[in-house]
């Protein structure tokens, strides 16, 4: 379920990628005309963060948000006031045990008692849609994090090949 979620963030980089690439996936990603690469190991950034989360859409649908891109719904992304446009989150929700990676392509919330902002079907698979606003746990995922989804692939069939991980909040 993590992969097919990972695999539903990343489809659009992998649909830039050129025919003659032998690698599935596109990095670093362009938004808008700034680039953006993965954080790297070494990023002073902080790796965890504790607070509340809500979610957005509604009158939001096909905007465009701060890296560009439309805002839809339906995919795995959230705002956030500092982190990176394309950056990759984990967001843990301990009240219903559950989370969610998401591609971080929109700045906000604009409340400032919350940490992020997701979008409706992050939030649906967190299980926070009636509840609006719920406690989170944000985890950073850097390269390290990604290396099993990384390590190979095969760009003819379009599958990935990869080992199991677990990642923990």
């Amino acid at each position: 379920m993590r992969l097919l979620a990972l695999l539903i963030i990343l489809l659009p980089s992998w649909a830039q990628a050129d025919s003659t690439d032998s690698s599935l996936l596109v990095w670093p990603w362009q938004f808008a005309n700034e680039v953006v690469s993965p954080v790297s190991e070494s990023s002073p950034l902080t790796e965890k963060e504790e607070g509340l989360a809500s979610w957005y859409g509604g009158h939001f649908i096909g905007k465009r948000t701060s890296s560009g891109q439309r805002f839809m719904g339906n995919a795995l992304t959230a705002a956030h006031r500092s982190l990176p446009l394309g950056t990759l989150v984990e967001v843990y929700a301990p009240d219903t045990d559950r989370h969610v990676i998401v591609r971080i392509n929109d700045r906000g919330p604009h409340s400032r008692h919350r940490i992020i902002d997701l979008s409706w079907l992050a939030a649906k698979h967190l299980g926070i849609l009636h509840a609006g606003v719920a406690k989170v746990r944000l985890r950073i995922l850097k390269n390290r994090d990604l290396g099993p989804w990384l390590a190979s692939s095969d760009s003819n069939s379009g599958e990935c090949s990869s080992t199991s991980t677990t990642i923990t909040p």
